[in-house]
């Protein structure tokens, strides 16, 4: 059996952990044991597999895809024009009709070059970034499901951006705990399925790519 302090294989008449020396309460070992056979003969785990169950996970959608594309066409499309901009001031191209400063012939302004590498930066960075989406959304797809009894132990999200007039972005993310006694932390696909799921909460989860697609609540 696993210690429930450091996750140590232990003996199941054992008293204590001979790795962390934590006490061993064998009957909640014992209810954990319970729970996930329980977990493994129900129907919902038994239908996991299913055509039709597999069916009704969430999936990426071609608005999503299509969103993702704008957003980063909008970034780098802004930075090459900030780039045309500034090589334009600097008199390497004739973008405003002529050399900044006097027309054909005047020499290059150096500080416009030097700023016009600060867009190319970012262009590179966003093509960069659009190539790395890519690569996590057709991992995304081509995975497969996997549906695992777990135990829900914890919740947490995470807030970043919203500043001025921008909206706030939330990552959610639930840690299980599996039959091995490991425990693992999933990013939640849908933010309905982390509204649904407690802890303490024992089911099965339906993870691809170490998200947490979907969650189906067993009572036991």
């Amino acid at each position: 059996m696993k210690c429930l302090s450091c996750g140590a294989d232990i003996s199941t008449d054992a008293s204590s952990c001979t790795f962390c020396n934590s006490s061993v309460p064998s009957s909640e070992i014992r209810e954990q044991e319970a729970t996930f056979s329980q977990l493994k003969a129900s129907d919902e785990f038994a239908k996991s597999d299913t055509s039709d169950r597999l069916a009704r996970l969430p999936k990426s959608g071609s608005l999503q895809k299509g969103l993702q594309i704008v957003l980063f066409a909008m970034f780098i499309g802004g930075s090459a024009f900030m780039t045309v901009v500034a090589l334009g001031m600097a008199g390497v191209i004739g973008v405003f009709g002529g050399r900044a400063g006097g027309g054909p012939g005047t020499a290059i302004s150096i500080v416009p070059l030097i700023f016009a590498f600060f867009p190319m930066g970012f262009i590179a960075l966003g093509v960069i970034m659009f190539r790395a989406a890519r690569k996590k959304m057709n991992k995304f797809e081509n995975d497969p499901v996997h549906a695992v009894p777990v135990i829900v132990v914890d919740k947490r999200t995470h807030v970043w951006g919203g500043r001025g007039n921008s909206s706030a972005n939330t990552h959610y993310f639930v840690t299980c705990e599996i039959e091995d006694g490991s425990r693992e932390e999933y990013q939640v696909w849908d933010g309905a399925m982390f509204g649904k799921m407690s802890s303490g909460d024992a089911g099965i989860l339906f993870s691809r790519s170490n998200y947490g697609l979907d969650f189906d609540r067993v009572v036991v």
